[in-house]
């Protein structure tokens, strides 16, 4: 009888053990399942939300092209205003421009360009003989004078085969680097006068001082735009002949030229042609003979040369 109250405890106990543990693999599948449930809906809520965020870009994207379309069109037609409201200067001497601009090329073999500025003077027929005798072509970047005899040499430069090229009707540096239209007004100065004398428009023209100079700092971007706007080609220069030094001598000017040229396959040579340079005129001959000795070419610069521009500093 104790036997058989003993084995129906145990049997309870057994029981009781079995469904302890059927309770909790039960809790414990549960509690996987809700786990795997919130999974499921925080996933699905965050594509929901990467979605809605996804489309809210793409419109603020698209809204973003729109306002910048627009805004390029507002600078377009602002650009176009600007030109024809915002530079007046740009309406000034409707006759002011190149008819026909040529392609620039740039030399193929040993070659010197000799330029003469602030002529005529009382030197510029020696010159011009010493030119003949050599059979050398160069280009005067002349200033604006109203004599006769002015008048004639102007004449004298084409006629003979060389390059008349504008430099300025007054020299007077805060005059014409005031600004945009001081410089155009002084520029259609002597254009005019050139074109009345000689029967030639001028294409070519050197900045006093060269292009990027002391005195148009502020304006010389704008002037050089215009400039080339209009279709006139600027010439500066890469062998400086020291001629407006106040010890410049014959030997000196000849010394710095033609060493200077020996170090290029093309050189623009800055000489100057006044009534104070007579050094220049007396170291010309030298510097031809030994030039051309050396193998060099000398031609006058025209519409189809590459132009020798100074570096922006910016």
């Amino acid at each position: 009888m104790k036997l058989l109250t003993n084995l129906q405890n145990k049997m309870k106990q057994g029981i009781h053990l079995k469904h302890t543990k059927i309770s909790w693999y039960a809790l414990t599948r549960l509690i996987l399942f809700l786990i795997l449930i919130v999974l499921v809906v925080t996933l699905a809520c965050t594509s929901c939300v990467s979605n809605l965020h996804s489309k809210s870009l793409s419109k603020q994207l698209a809204g973003l092209q729109v306002d910048l379309s627009d805004t390029q069109k507002e600078l377009e037609k602002y650009s176009k205003a600007n030109l024809s409201e915002g530079f007046p200067y740009q309406t000034k001497y409707p006759d002011l421009y190149v008819k026909d601009v040529q392609e620039k090329k740039d030399a193929d073999q040993k070659v010197v360009y000799l330029t003469f500025d602030d002529g005529p003077s009382k030197y510029t027929t020696q010159t011009l003989d010493l030119l003949d005798r050599y059979n050398v072509k160069a280009t005067f970047f002349v200033v604006n004078y109203d004599s006769d005899q002015s008048t004639q040499l102007y004449k004298d430069i084409v006629q003979r085969g060389h390059s008349l090229g504008i430099h300025t009707a007054t020299h007077e540096y805060k005059t014409i680097y005031a600004s945009v239209d001081d410089y155009l007004e002084d520029f259609n100065t002597i254009y005019q006068h050139l074109k009345t004398v000689t029967g030639q428009e001028p294409t070519l023209f050197r900045f006093p001082g060269g292009s990027i100079n002391s005195y148009n700092t502020t304006i010389y971007r704008q002037l050089i735009a215009e400039m080339q706007r209009r279709g006139f080609t600027y010439h500066d220069w890469n062998v400086d002949s020291g001629d407006t030094k106040k010890n410049a001598t014959p030997q000196s000017i000849h010394d710095n030229v033609v060493s200077a040229v020996m170090q290029n396959n093309k050189s623009v040579v800055l000489l100057h042609d006044s009534d104070t340079k007579g050094n220049t005129a007396q170291a010309l001959e030298s510097i031809i003979v030994d030039l051309q000795a050396a193998g060099y070419e000398f031609r006058a610069l025209d519409d189809t040369v590459k132009p020798f521009h100074f570096t922006d500093p910016e």
